[in-house]
């Protein structure tokens, strides 16, 4: 299979078969891309970082805080911009009906990108791989509508989650995905080499 037969097989495929292809096989793993000895370890990490004062709950579009980044569980509206950062994360206005998570970013990439390199080479490739590939579909969001925080939402559960479910773990699902929305955001610094 060549480059460019691979090239003109990808153009003739549905985006969604191939999305629901790559679902599929992360489900099917018999242990996800961060392994289950670290679930607990990232998932604390979260809820150290995190401040659940009703005060900073909220989510604006653009937060005036540059040291935090807020993570909604909600649909993010789409905008022009072609690069992903955290400060181009947006939310909708239903994004206060919904749990959100306000991360320090500084802090959290640093312990993520340590946590990230003591899970092993094949395990931590594969997903530096999936991060940067999700990195450019997020660069297309004013055309294909998957934010970080969207592609979080359909993908964290797939690469970070607990070896059982229970009703903690379905609890912590919302830092979850607020962590694989930073490694999106942030993957330059989380999978710094």
């Amino acid at each position: 299979l060549t480059c460019t037969s691979l090239n003109q097989f990808l153009a003739d495929v549905n985006a969604h078969v191939v999305a629901n292809t790559l679902k599929s096989l992360l489900r099917e793993l018999p242990e996800p891309l961060v392994p289950y000895a670290h679930y607990e370890t990232i998932i604390t990490l979260a809820d150290t970082q995190s401040d659940h004062s009703p005060s900073n709950t909220a989510t604006t579009p653009h937060s005036s805080n540059p040291s935090s980044l807020s993570v909604s569980l909600s649909s993010s509206s789409s905008s022009s911009s072609s690069s992903v950062s955290s400060s181009s994360l947006s939310t909708s206005p239903l994004s206060s009906s919904f749990t959100s998570l306000s991360l320090n970013p500084s802090n959290t990439v640093s312990r993520l990108h340590t946590i990230l390199n003591s899970i092993g080479s094949p395990n931590l490739e594969v997903l530096r791989f999936l991060i940067s590939f999700l990195v450019d579909v997020a660069s297309q969001e004013s055309e294909n509508h998957m934010t970080c925080s969207n592609l979080s939402i359909v993908l964290g559960p797939l690469v970070l989650r607990p070896q059982v479910w229970s009703i903690h773990s379905t609890l912590t699902i919302p830092r979850a995905n607020a962590l694989v929305e930073l490694m999106i955001s942030s993957h330059t610094e989380v999978f710094l080499e």
